[in-house]
């Protein structure tokens, strides 16, 4: 996995291969590297440094070291304070900010290096919320600010029209829960009741899985309706899915339907493709033919 990601930041040095390339480009690159690395699709490097910079780049890498650094800033401060004032023991005002930062080293180097956020959020919680303590008092003391009147009233216009899009927003959500578990007890009764469209909230979280499901739908369909124009959006969604994504599953689906079409030349690419990443898996291991 390292020499397949040093490879991909050496072919994009700037820009990197695209958010949400690495799965699709890895996959590429095990040409280079033969195919003994994992009969399985391999979505993240175990490293969010490396991930990081193999999708968005230099820039995208900068912004996350950025983000480390702000979460051990206080720290820092206290260390450097106590440098200059050459003090011998901390004080108690300056304690809670290192024993945070001690805490937050830990799940800090999880995150980067093995477990990222988006696949933990209670990891993402107690991160915030460390975060959150290891911050000096002085940024949360209150103030009074003096409004004028028209002023007020343009705030409280403001805060009427927050809260109605937050209640909105809310109940959004609640059908997104419905519609997200209508879609898991869909794959597990192959797929038989698909809800016909998704709330916003879940468009732009569960698109894809949605996406996924209606496809595979549709290829069951033509197992009853023998209708060819399913095989062709199927293919075409395939196209475009495999392009960003590595599944052993659509990749048959596309070989046997380009089989079926009569071109061969693109089930065997597609073939070759699909072999570097499930070796082992024997749908796509060539047919070997008898002499005798």
């Amino acid at each position: 996995m390292l020499k397949g990601s040093l490879s991909l930041i050496l072919q994009h040095p700037w820009t990197g291969v695209g958010l949400g390339g690495f799965e699709a480009s890895f996959a590429a690159v095990r040409q280079n590297f033969g195919t003994g690395i994992a009969s399985y699709t391999i979505r993240h490097p175990h490293n969010e440094l490396l991930y990081v910079l193999v999708e968005g780049g230099p820039l995208a890498l900068s912004g996350l070291l950025l983000a480390a650094v702000a979460c051990f800033l206080p720290a820092l401060n206290v260390l450097r304070a106590s440098k200059k004032r050459h003090m011998t023991a901390l004080t108690n005002e300056h304690t809670p900010t290192l024993a945070v930062a001690v805490l937050l080293l830990p799940i800090s180097l999880h995150v980067l290096l093995e477990y990222p956020f988006y696949q933990s959020a209670s990891h993402l919680l107690v991160f915030l919320l460390l975060v959150r303590i290891s911050q000096p008092e002085m940024l949360y003391q209150h103030r009074t600010i003096f409004v004028q009147p028209r002023r007020m009233c343009v705030i409280k216009v403001l805060l009427i029209v927050l809260s109605v899009g937050l209640l909105l927003t809310a109940c959004d959500f609640l059908a997104g829960l419905k519609i997200q578990q209508q879609l898991t007890l869909a794959e597990r009764y192959n797929l038989q009741s698909i809800p016909p469209a998704l709330p916003l909230s879940m468009s732009l979280t569960q698109y894809e899985r949605y996406d996924f499901d209606r496809h595979t739908q549709e290829l069951l369909r033509y197992n009853r309706d023998h209708n060819s124009q399913l095989l062709e959006e199927y293919a075409r969604w395939a196209q475009a899915y495999l392009a960003v994504h590595n599944d052993a599953g659509v990749y048959d689906s596309a070989i046997r339907i380009a089989r079926y079409q009569g071109n061969q030349t693109l089930a065997n690419k597609l073939s070759d493709q699909a072999r570097l990443s499930f070796y082992a898996d024997s749908r796509f291991k060539p047919k070997q033919v008898n002499l005798e």
